[in-house]
């Protein structure tokens, strides 16, 4: 390859010798600004990509710190909204609480105990239907006795003192809470309010999550997503959340629970499926076990209740990890790439969880479709592309528009350089050829040589003086008529008359 280069400049510099000045210079001017612009296009495109490079890293960089931070701020933001949600329950089992506590000491408990009812016991003037449809009474609560317990029981008539609160509480919370019960293990007694005919055959044992809750007393306790078709028949997706009832000596004799329906435009939970980022971003819920609570959204292929860990475990346990908790992360699913962050809700009911990252119910989880979190980025590189093209075409026009201008230049510059040297030529030939007297070069014709531009005007006026006294003395020396005979009778000697050799001055220097 080497030897091919160099044999193939060595032709084009043997050709070019037999070239005027003028294409020589054409020539070698436009070879180097022809490397020369191949050289600058080079380093422009390498600074360009550079720029890009560096510029996409950067939008990258601080897209993805960016989103990071948004993210994660949003979804701990959306944890404390749930949170803050299901407190308004928890106070009212506090409060409920306090309730049964007071009712131990009758001297200072003011509730009169009113009438206790069974489901088809109650009055038919306090049935109404609910925004739900349901049929309920909002005046009196009843109760299931599973053990044929008498109606004047203690029991019953001091839970009954709770009907003179109960709708209080129920109309401050209806907005979040579908319905409250409790339930005694001893008695194995089930109240609810608002009063309403449950379900046929219902049993507490037959709720999805009693058998957690009996075996762990107490703690609170919070369900994953179930059809509300035990109690009610609404079909609502719905979440419960059960709080251990504790006598005054820290024994447990009881839970106080409420439903909590998800997603449904009556109730407030809805709000934390609202909770958006960006075109993609949605929210949803997961259970400690990695199933998701997500009723209504499509996004899992009409799965009721999918699992995290099926779509990717190691994902799932980074979100669950202590040590991960301010990181998103990435999984794909159905061949996109998808970013999430979490945040636990703990086990408290009435704060997120800050330092302990164990005991925790549910994650609030904030996913976003990465194409739409770096959207702008590719949007810059669209944007830098077409840019980089541009100052690429720009270079190139802008070369090749300075290569013609001064390649004309160099043209005018160099015919203003050869017209004089060509002229020079041509006057010379003529003086040493062999030309009759005729066609003898004048002294009129070489002052008609022109002497063009500083570059060459000295030469041709050096040439014309040269050449001026060469046909001067040519014309001095030519033969006049008649005196040819007179004067030169005997061969002429060369060396006479000619200024050039004093004979007399050789002889003298001759030694003896």
């Amino acid at each position: 390859m080497f030897e091919f280069i160099k044999n193939f400049w060595r032709e084009i510099f043997a050709l070019t010798k037999t070239w005027s000045i003028r294409k020589q210079m054409l020539f070698c001017y436009v070879v180097a600004m022809t490397l020369i612009l191949i050289l600058l296009l080079i380093v422009v495109v390498i600074n360009l990509f550079y720029i890009r490079y560096e510029t996409v890293s950067e939008i990258d960089n601080t897209l993805n710190q960016q989103a990071k931070q948004n993210m994660l701020q949003l979804v701990k933001e959306t944890a404390v909204l749930m949170g803050s949600q299901i407190n308004q329950v928890t106070v009212m089992f506090e409060f409920i609480q306090n309730m049964i506590f007071a009712m131990s000491e009758p001297e200072t408990y003011s509730l009169m105990p009113l009438l206790s009812y069974r489901p088809n016991e109650l009055p038919e003037k306090c049935w109404v239907y609910d925004g739900n449809n349901q049929k309920v009474c909002l005046t009196f609560s009843s109760y299931i006795n599973y053990t044929k317990i008498n109606a004047s029981s203690t029991l019953l008539q001091n839970l009954s003192t709770l009907d003179n609160v109960w709708y209080s509480v129920y109309k401050l919370t209806s907005n979040i809470a579908l319905r409250y019960y409790m339930y005694f293990y001893d008695e194995k007694i089930f109240k609810n309010f608002p009063g309403m005919v449950v379900q046929q055959n219902f049993t507490v044992e037959n709720l999805p999550w009693y058998d957690y809750v009996n075996k762990n007393q107490t703690y609170p306790f919070t369900s994953n997503q179930y059809t509300d078709k035990y109690i009610g028949n609404t079909s609502y997706p719905i979440i419960t959340v059960v709080y251990p009832l504790n006598s005054t000596v820290n024994t447990t004799f009881g839970f106080i629970a409420a439903d909590l329906p998800l997603n449904i435009s009556a109730f407030m939970l809805k709000e934390i499926y609202s909770v958006n980022y960006l075109k993609t971003g949605f929210t949803t819920i997961a259970y400690h076990n990695s199933s998701l609570i997500d009723p209504v959204n499509k996004f899992w292929n009409g799965e009721t209740s999918p699992n995290f860990t099926d779509i990717d475990k190691y994902v799932w346990n980074q979100l669950v990890s202590e040590s991960q908790k301010n990181e998103t992360y990435f999984f794909i699913y159905k061949g996109d790439i998808y970013r999430v962050a979490g945040y636990p809700l703990g086990i408290s009911l009435n704060e997120t969880v800050e330092e302990n990252n164990s005991n925790w119910w549910y994650m609030i989880l904030l996913i976003a479709q990465e194409s739409d979190v770096m959207k702008y980025r590719e949007e810059s590189k669209e944007k830098i592309n077409t840019m980089t093209g541009l100052l690429i075409a720009i270079t190139i026009t802008c070369s090749i528009i300075t290569v013609a201008v001064v390649t004309a230049l160099i043209h005018f510059l160099s015919r203003s350089i050869t017209a004089p040297l060509k002229g020079i030529k041509e006057f010379t030939d003529k003086i040493n050829s062999k030309a009759t007297e005729k066609d003898m070069v004048t002294k009129e014709e070489l002052d008609e040589l022109k002497e063009g531009d500083d570059q060459v005007a000295d030469l041709v006026k050096t040439y014309k003086q040269l050449a001026g006294s060469l046909i001067t003395r040519r014309e001095e020396h030519l033969p006049k008529p008649l005196q040819t005979s007179q004067n030169r009778i005997f061969p002429r000697n060369e060396l006479y008359q000619k200024n050039k050799l004093k004979w007399k001055k050789l002889i003298d220097k001759i030694p003896n």
